[in-house]
């Protein structure tokens, strides 16, 4: 199924949801559990549930958008299951500033925004779009946009923003600058990473815009098979590309997309080989002269190797990273670059793919995107949160849209106590074999 269907299905199931839950009946409280959608999904959100300290909702609805928490997950038991609970809320107050500002940048229609970034921004939020994008994709892209092309001297804030965001990138990512999005799985991230690459394309393409900010080369990171085979959409010659699946550019921007060049690669591609893995063993053992250690490949070769067919050279297209699933991609801490552990090795792998770039010049825009944007070693920083995500919409808050592609106009928890926002998910009840499957993710 096309994202294309399985954004417009999903936007009909909303709609029965919507019609039949989104107000309570006169004498009848909505229920947190059989009806949790509170907004609509192609609208910033209005209200929410109220969470108790062990993250399940209290029934109570609360008036104005959830604040993004800069939350600490810890495992805990619960029963037979292992259950991800959120300890005392901790307020994420720099997405909560850019949350404001891009909300009062939007209002204003976008001043200091491209013209052609202006135009991309009116059709992404256009209702005669079909499928229309939800809020949660369209906030992400702008919260980009704005940290990029809006005034400072406009928005004091953009500056404070910038200040930090410098100095997390400096302290925890060696000076390369990473913005992350946080969006729930089965939210449309895919669908965000193209956008990124449209609103590049566009500016690329404009003559008045060579200051060097944007680009047409992409290279898409993924940690396996299984999510490179979902990111190939995101060439344009793909035949089922989100470009057109999801209606992503006006009709007097597509050539753009022309000229857009898109890798989309494991982590793993970036790991330095033996030069002579190809040789046979005699060959080995003639040119090695009787060493046993391997000779690696330069990262100068990994690139090569990897980037084949991107423009090299002096005045060649920087190179825009979107990591997926980019919590497995962060700079080990000091002494443990060349640990044994996998996800360790894993990391120093991703992220030195991040350093060989920088360190060739040709490292553009990096962008992550991760639906648990935290690290996962480190005994000082273990599930935090990256200090570097600009845009938060996590897996309550989609739900409370109903801004998941992976909908169905179902939303119980089978024996549940309480809503939770890490564990519960749309379960469907028993359906009629002809009946049509869901949307995949």
């Amino acid at each position: 199924m096309t994202s294309e269907t399985a954004a417009r299905d999903s936007t009909e199931d909303l709609t029965l949801v919507t019609k039949s839950r989104s107000l309570a009946l006169p004498g009848r409280p909505l229920d947190h559990i059989s009806q949790p959608v509170l907004n609509r999904p192609h609208e910033e959100p209005s209200r929410h549930w109220q969470l108790a300290e062990d993250n399940t909702s209290t029934g109570a609805v609360i008036e104005g958008r959830r604040l993004s928490q800069a939350l600490v997950i810890v495992p805990k038991e619960r029963g037979a299951q292992l259950r991800m609970q959120v300890t005392a809320a901790e307020q994420n107050e720099l997405v909560n500033r850019i949350r404001d500002a891009v909300a009062g940048w939007r209002s204003a229609n976008y001043p200091g925004a491209a013209s052609a970034t202006k135009q991309l921004l009116q059709h992404w939020r256009s209702e005669a779009n079909d499928p229309r994008l939800f809020f949660a994709q369209v906030e992400a892209a702008e919260t980009l946009i704005w940290l990029t092309e809006a005034n400072a001297s406009r928005y004091p804030v953009l500056a404070e923003v910038r200040r930090d965001l410098a100095e997390a990138n400096r302290d925890y990512n060696g000076d390369i600058g990473r913005l992350a999005v946080r969006m729930a799985t089965g939210s449309g991230k895919t669908a965000v990473m193209g956008m990124v690459i449209a609103w590049h394309a566009v500016n690329a393409a404009a003559p008045q815009r060579r200051d060097g900010r944007y680009t047409t080369c992409f290279l898409a990171i993924t940690p396996g098979h299984t999510v490179r085979e979902r990111l190939a959409v995101l060439h344009p010659a793909h035949p089922e590309n989100v470009y057109n699946e999801m209606r992503l550019l006006p009709e007097n921007k597509r050539s753009a997309l022309g000229a857009v060049k898109v890798h989309v690669l494991n982590f793993q591609a970036f790991q330095r080989r033996d030069r002579l893995s190809a040789a046979s063993s005699d060959a080995k053992k003639l040119l090695r002269a009787g060493r046993k250690t391997q000779e690696l490949e330069s990262m100068s070769a990994v690139l090569d190797r990897a980037l084949r067919g991107f423009p090299t050279g002096r005045g060649a297209p920087k190179v825009c990273v979107l990591n997926d699933e980019a919590h497995h991609c962060y700079l080990p801490e000091a002494g443990r670059r060349t640990s044994e552990d996998d996800d360790i090795k894993a990391a120093a792998i991703w992220f030195g793919a991040l350093e060989g770039l920088r360190d060739a010049e040709r490292l553009g825009p990096v962008y992550d995107f991760s639906a648990t944007p935290i690290f996962i070693e480190g005994t000082d920083r273990r599930e935090r949160m990256f200090p570097w995500v600009v845009s938060d919409f996590p897996l309550m808050d989609c739900i409370e849209s109903g801004s998941r592609f992976r909908r169905c106009p179902w939303m119980t928890t089978p024996g549940a106590s309480g809503f939770s926002g890490a564990t519960c998910m749309p379960t469907p009840p028993p359906r009629p074999s002809n009946a049509t499957p869901c949307p995949p993710n």
